[in-house]
């Protein structure tokens, strides 16, 4: 769940706090808080055995001058996610075309 929160935000230019985190919960907060109330609020459900957003609060209404490739969120954990999906779905897929 975390990877596509990152993945939207990224897309979006928009920034996000983790407020709390731990493995079976999650709750995020925009960087800009005092003007923007975007909040997400999501856990693990056992039964479903699937992270799932609960709350999902406001729109972002702070958007970032930066340019994707300079994200706060683009990391390295989250680079590596990226691509070892797509060679893990296509183990053909050359690198160029990563």
């Amino acid at each position: 769940m975390v990877n596509i929160v990152k993945w939207w935000h990224i897309a979006q230019s928009v920034e996000y706090r983790v407020q709390q985190s731990n493995s079976i919960f999650v709750q995020l907060q925009c960087v800009q808080a005092l003007e923007c109330k975007w909040y997400l609020h999501g856990g693990y459900h056992k039964r479903l055995d699937s992270f799932e957003i609960e709350k999902l609060k406001g729109l972002h209404i702070y958007v970032s001058t930066f340019s994707h490739k300079d994200h706060h969120q683009l990391d390295v954990n989250f680079i590596v996610n990226v691509i070892s999906t797509l060679v893990m779905n296509k183990l053909s897929i050359t690198i160029a075309s990563i």
